[in-house]
Parts: C-alpha cells; structure tokens; sequence
C-alpha cells in the first residue's frame, strides 16, 4: 500500500492520479488551495511487494489553482505532470505541461511547456498539434 506522506492534507487530493511501472509509482495530489504536486515512489528490490516514498515533483510555477499533478504519463525514466489551471502570461489558465528526468535516484526538471490544448504528450517528447 502507498501511504501519502504525513504532511498531506485530504483536501489534496492525494491519490486522484495514479501512474506505475513495475519499479515507479507517480501519485498526484492535485488539490487544495496549493498549486498541487505529483510523488514518486519507488519498488524496494526483494521486498515482496514494498515501495517507498522517494521524491516530490513540485510545479515550478507554484501559483495556487494550477491543479499540477492532475495528469500524470510516466515511460521508463521520464514523468510528464499536466498542469491544466496553469497560467501563461498574458493569456490566462491554458495549463502546462513539465518533463522530469530520472538521473540516478533523483528527478530533474527538464522543461516546461505551455498547453493551451495545442500539445500532445508523446513519450519521447511533447508534440506540436
């Protein structure tokens, strides 16, 4: 069982999201009045089963609203997280969309792209439609 760290609240909507692989787990935690966030949780090797908590993908806005951690696309080492609320200047709340690489054990943002519901994510990048 995934079990969302201590310092969640319900209003987060912990768990709304979910996205696995057989070693990595992304939870997203869209909710409440923050701009949301996705966790990762990897498998414990020969432990029956058991993951562990191992890191917290925050969205590099951090506006309040933005609902980050609403879609989540995991393949091998790279996390997509939608950002639907997201606001681009200027233009207002079309979303976004941030690409996370796994570089030894830990995440690393890579860039962030504007949706406006031009984008598709694909799994070897984002796609202009």
């Amino acid at each position: 069982m995934l079990e969302p760290p201590a310092s969640l609240s319900s209003i987060q909507q912990f768990g709304s999201v979910i996205t696995l692989d057989e070693h990595t787990a992304v939870i997203g935690a869209p909710g409440g009045t923050a701009s949301g966030s996705a966790f990762v949780y990897s498998r414990v090797p020969g432990g029956a089963g058991a993951w562990r908590y191992t890191a917290k993908l925050l969205d590099p806005c951090n506006e309040a609203g933005d609902r980050y951690g609403s879609f989540i696309a995991l393949d091998h080492d790279k996390i997509f997280v939608g950002a639907p609320k997201a606001d681009v200047i200027s233009v207002g709340n079309v979303g976004t969309v941030t690409l996370f690489e796994r570089q030894g054990a830990t995440w690393t943002l890579q860039r962030e792209e504007e949706d406006g519901g031009r984008k598709r994510i694909r799994m070897d990048g984002v796609q202009e439609v």
